[in-house]
């Protein structure tokens, strides 16, 4: 081929979002161990759509996350208690989030970019489980991206990586570290913004 040869592969191809999911990814750590550069250097792919922070595992204080919130609601294989779940996730209520903070990030993306209709029937469509939930979040958001791998990163589920590889036996963690001094200096530089 005079020296030069054609790289064909599948890989070069537009990802082709109707295929069967490929996997996910998430991306764990401490905050302000590089979490965010990681995410936004992943989603520069043409196949891979991280989520931003949603806490739905937990957060620092474990009784914080989502899915312990959600658990008030009661139990999601009525289609009652799916429509007040919906109902709480577009209400004022929810996007106050608790005493220790507001809504993460992709629940507001959530709000302003999917219809609760859509968001009502994944739910209805699923075993509507822990597990189900947390991946109909991720897959809003890479089914919107046109992407067919799906992850989230949220720097305090590294506290769950049990329970995620329990429940996405094939997916990829990435747990981010970074000299304690680096975070230090970064947390001062944040809070003096």
């Amino acid at each position: 081929m005079n020296g030069q040869e054609t790289v064909q592969s599948e890989s070069l191809e537009s990802p082709d979002i109707d295929q069967p999911l490929r996997g996910y990814i998430f991306i764990v750590g401490v905050s302000r161990s590089g979490t965010t550069l990681m995410k936004n250097i992943l989603n520069q792919s043409d196949w891979i759509a991280i989520a931003r922070e949603n806490h739905f595992m937990g957060h620092l204080i474990g009784s914080e996350g989502m899915r312990q919130r959600f658990r008030k609601i009661g139990d999601l294989r009525s289609d009652q208690n799916v429509t007040r779940l919906v109902e709480y996730i577009y209400s004022k209520d929810f996007n106050r989030g608790s005493i220790f903070r507001k809504a993460s990030s992709h629940w507001r993306w959530i709000i302003r970019r999917v219809e609760p209709q859509i968001l009502t029937e994944k739910i209805l469509a699923s075993d509507r489980s822990d597990r189900a939930l947390f991946s109909i979040i991720m897959q809003l958001f890479a089914d919107r991206k046109g992407k067919p791998i799906m992850g989230e990163k949220t720097p305090a589920h590294y506290r769950y990586v049990s329970t995620l590889i329990s429940w996405f036996p094939n997916a990829r963690i990435i747990h981010m570290m970074r000299d304690p001094r680096g975070i230090y200096i970064s947390e001062v530089h944040r809070r003096q913004k």
